[in-house]
């Protein structure tokens, strides 16, 4: 599974243009602490399989699905007997352009377990997922257009049933509707120099209760959701462009270098220009 681990930093190696992997994983073999660019999903189809994300364990039966959005430091732990897993690998870049990709990825952080609990979620997702991998081992004509658009399918879903679009008027309804402009507020205008009382201001709330408001939509603070957008942009302007690391400091909302570099390697674990050169290493 992990072929090129640098310290904690696994470079996944893709093996198709569309920066998609996909495998059948059956090993008994445990992985230690790591993190990678790429979104990680894994389906547990025989068996069990253990996790720990930010030091919180996470137990997965058989059927349950596990997304580990980018970024997130984790290790794998697989029984040591038997257990079957279709794992899926694809590298955030590509969703890049969408705020509302990215207002869900840094929702489901640190990661986002699927279970029986959710069964309608969850048999639609392992559908989709068996979908990808048939696709993926067959290789006909097409097959990389057809992952890709399964792809995003599987995030329509995810998203839909995670961020609903709101049709109705209910207090409850209202409440969402108003979070996601929050959250597309903040993933439009992150590098602007945005805050918790401009923000709170534009919702139309006390600072204390828009505090109190987005950590209950959100699970997490205001400046944590923030932080996270802030840094997302900034992988992806370090993994895809040769700007300057100042540039990108500036252009994802950072007045001060080493304020960025602080906050990056509180992420990460290194350095901006560490992280460029793990990305970029054959």
């Amino acid at each position: 599974m992990i072929k090129y681990l640098d310290g904690t930093h696994e470079t996944i190696k893709y093996t198709t243009d569309t920066l998609v992997k996909v495998y059948n994983n059956s090993s008994c073999r445990s992985y230690p602490l790591h993190w990678h660019t790429g979104i990680e999903i894994i389906l547990v189809q025989e068996n069990v399989y253990d996790a720990v994300i930010r030091d919180t364990p996470v137990h997965l039966k058989s059927g349950d699905i596990l997304i580990i959005p980018p970024g997130e430091l984790h290790r794998l732990t697989a029984p040591t007997d038997y257990g079957r897993r279709i794992i899926l690998q694809t590298d955030y870049p590509i969703f890049s352009h969408s705020h509302e990709m990215r207002t869900l990825l840094n929702l489901l952080k640190p990661f986002c377990h699927i279970c029986s609990d959710e069964d309608i979620l969850l048999n639609k997702l392992t559908e989709i997922l068996l979908a990808i991998d048939e696709e993926y081992t067959n290789a006909d004509d097409f097959f990389e257009t057809a992952v890709m658009s399964l792809i995003e399918k599987f995030f329509v879903v995810l998203g839909r049933h995670t961020l609903p679009h709101i049709n109705t008027v209910s207090a409850a309804d209202k409440n969402t509707l108003t979070f996601l402009t929050i959250c597309n507020y903040i993933n439009a205008n992150f590098n602007l120099g945005i805050t918790l009382e401009s923000t709170a201001k534009l919702a139309g709330y006390s600072k204390s209760y828009f505090c109190r408001f987005f950590k209950k939509y959100a699970g997490k603070s205001f400046y944590q959701y923030l932080l996270e957008v802030q840094i997302s942009h900034a992988d992806y302007l370090l993994c895809s462009t040769t700007y300057q690391i100042t540039d990108i400091a500036l252009d994802s909302g950072f007045h001060s270098i080493a304020t960025f570099n602080r906050v990056f390697a509180n992420f990460h674990g290194c350095s901006p220009s560490e992280y460029r050169k793990l990305f970029t290493k054959a």
